[in-house]
């Protein structure tokens, strides 16, 4: 169970990272630091970016609700056990994909 601790240090600091670009991403989102302009050209260029932050959080949400459930199988005890077949996700395959569900044969 040693390479689990690696990887629960891992998606722990995943998590804080993610937790962090999201609030970054909401609070720009919202325009607290640089209010909405009153040039329409100017409006359009942050309508704009305001749709690559909001395709950029909800990446980041779906990351972090992702690791978010592998920390909770960890607690739940049922890390590494595959959700289709109850077969033991290889380890190599929880160090490339630390969120992984299933095996690899039943992620084919």
């Amino acid at each position: 169970m040693g390479s689990h601790d690696e990887i629960r240090q891992e998606l722990l600091r995943r998590r804080a990272a993610l937790e962090r670009r999201v609030g970054v991403i909401s609070t720009e989102r919202r325009h607290e630091r640089d209010p909405i302009e009153s040039d329409f050209a100017e409006q359009a260029t942050q309508r704009e970016n305001d749709e690559v932050l909001d395709a950029l959080d909800e990446s980041g949400r779906r990351e972090l609700e992702q690791v978010r459930a592998a920390l909770a199988r960890m607690d739940a005890g049922s890390y590494g056990t595959c959700s289709v077949c109850g077969e033991e996700i290889p380890a190599g395959r929880l160090r490339a994909v630390p969120t992984a569900t299933t095996c690899v044969a039943c992620a084919s």
